[in-house]
Order: structure tokens, then sequence, then C-alpha cells
């Protein structure tokens, strides 16, 4: 239950505390529960964010578009 309360942020580059607080009021909005955030740099990402609400993950980094890319070539 404590995980479905905890967006982590991965992010390859900076991304401020506004931007966070934007991204848990939409998962807030979305499991209809209080979603707090905690931000992990992840360089592996290029550029982007990988978002982790307990097992549901929402992705749009480049790593993730490059690997897309590359399986479908």
């Amino acid at each position: 239950e404590f995980a479905r309360g905890r967006a982590v942020v991965e992010h390859a580059g900076f991304v401020n505390a506004a931007a966070l607080d934007a991204i848990a009021a939409a998962l807030t909005k979305k499991y209809a529960r209080p979603v707090t955030w905690v931000a992990k740099p992840n360089p592996a990402l290029i550029a982007g964010v990988r978002v982790r609400v307990g097992d549901d993950t929402y992705e749009s980094s480049v790593a993730s578009q490059l690997t897309a890319l590359a399986a479908a070539v």
C-alpha cells in the first residue's frame, strides 16, 4: 500500500520541484489517493523520465525509445 502512495521519478537531467509536484498531482488524481514523489537521477535514461508507482511504470525516455526502435529493425 505504501508503494502505491509514492512515485519514484527517475530522471536523466535536472527536474525542478514544480514539475515533480505536477507529476504527483496528476497521479493523485489518477489513483484517487495522495501520491508523493521521490526523485532519483538516472543518466542511463539519456533524457526524459521514468515514473514508478507500485507496480505501474510510466516512461518517456530516449533510452526506451531507442530500445523500441532497435527491436523494430
